[in-house]
């Protein structure tokens, strides 16, 4: 979210597109650590028969799978790739495309992002650390703008890591700020904090909630949403999530687009 405390007005323009009805069409056919600043998705399939492709989209959308078809020219003909969402890393993408079920009879793979609807995923998922959740004990600090991590192994001796979040980027924290971290009254620790999921976590413009594997994403005053990050939300200040599966922690912020 660009480190901004307040990013109400970042959304007024989004939020008037969705009220004219003027972001609907979710298909659209054209012509021929974690830090990148390419736009990512998840294809589907690719097909050569315009109607199945709509269909299998159709089906995406059902699901909360936020799903479009792009049209593409080869050596060997015209093919309609069948692709879902849009995301500010390959991590992410990446994330995303292991956690969602076999669509079309094919295994969905993270792709670069060409020609993305407008009204798809308007705000992209970063994905910046994943954490192993089994044997780690996770605190989450406010740091400038921004936050930091605290954590360490639990009944291990590798000591306590201290790391910054900033840009969409993780970097140890130099010796200087540590002593200032280890002041500061953690904003969530795991697993201390996790004594029954949330109905929901976000912030003033969007808010998150569990969705199967998935965790779905709601603009506030608009009726849209979709699934757009992967596990369960366990944790956001409005500028970065916390969600949790089986084996990590994944922590992610968004890219408006």
């Amino acid at each position: 979210m660009g480190g901004e405390k307040d990013g109400s007005s970042r959304f007024k323009w989004l939020r008037r597109l969705f009220r004219s009805g003027r972001i609907v069409v979710v298909t659209v056919f054209l012509g021929s650590v974690y830090s990148q600043d390419l736009s990512f998705t998840v294809q589907v399939a690719a097909v050569s028969d315009r109607d199945s492709a709509l269909a299998l989209q159709r089906e995406l959308v059902l699901e909360g799978y936020p799903g479009y078809v792009i049209r593409s020219e080869a050596v060997q003909g015209i093919f309609y790739r069948v692709r879902v969402g849009a995301f500010a890393n390959r991590a992410a993408a990446a994330e995303y495309a292991a956690a969602m079920p076999e669509f079309g009879g094919g295994e969905s793979v993270p792709a670069l992002a060409e020609a993305v609807p407008l009204g798809v995923m308007p705000l992209e998922p970063r994905l910046i650390a994943t954490f192993d959740n089994r044997s780690l004990e996770l605190h989450l600090l406010r740091w400038k703008d921004s936050i930091a991590i605290k954590h360490e192994w639990m009944g291990g001796s590798a000591g306590v890591t201290y790391l910054l979040v900033e840009g969409g980027e993780v970097t140890n924290a130099p010796l200087f700020e540590r002593g200032a971290l280890s002041l500061e009254p953690p904003l969530f620790v795991f697993p201390a904090s996790v004594s029954g999921l949330p109905e929901a976590v976000g912030g003033v413009e969007w808010q998150v909630v569990a969705d199967g594997s998935f965790g779905r994403m709601t603009l506030r005053e608009t009726d849209r949403f979709w699934r757009a990050t992967v596990g369960t939300p366990l944790w956001s200040d409005g500028q970065f999530l916390l969600s949790l599966t089986d084996e990590a922690l994944l922590l992610y912020d968004f890219v408006m687009r």
